[in-house]
């Protein structure tokens, strides 16, 4: 049977959180460099937005120092 409650949150490891962020913020560049290649600047716009929320998030992470 399980002993976890139903609203437990999974524990991820640390590194995987870190590992996943870096390669979405390396996705949002990717895909804005696209756009931005292809006169999209609404949307490219919104991406790098998004890229600078990814990083706001992966150094609020960082200065937690701790891994689950």
């Amino acid at each position: 049977m399980n002993s976890q409650s139903p609203d437990a949150q999974p524990q991820v490891p640390y590194a995987h959180v870190v590992e996943g962020l870096h390669a979405l913020r390396d996705k949002l560049v990717e895909m804005s460099l696209l756009l931005r290649d292809y006169q999209f600047e609404v949307d490219a716009a919104a991406c790098k937005a998004a890229v600078a929320e990814s990083d706001q998030l992966l150094g609020r992470i960082k200065a937690t120092g701790r891994d689950n």
